[in-house]
């Protein structure tokens, strides 16, 4: 699976070690299957899975 870091990011403002997240994960690229946007395998808020 594709990921990116704070080191890959180059610096954007708001990417910080540490800091908690917002993150969708998705069992197939929504690029390429755009279906996969209503099925999220797993959803992280504010650092917490929700589901």
């Amino acid at each position: 699976m594709p990921t990116s870091s704070s080191t890959a990011a180059g610096g954007l403002p708001g990417l910080v070690d540490g800091a908690l997240a917002d993150v969708v994960v998705y069992d197939t690229d929504p690029a390429r299957d755009a279906a996969a946007l209503s099925h999220p395998s797993r959803i992280v808020l504010r650092g917490r899975v929700v589901a």
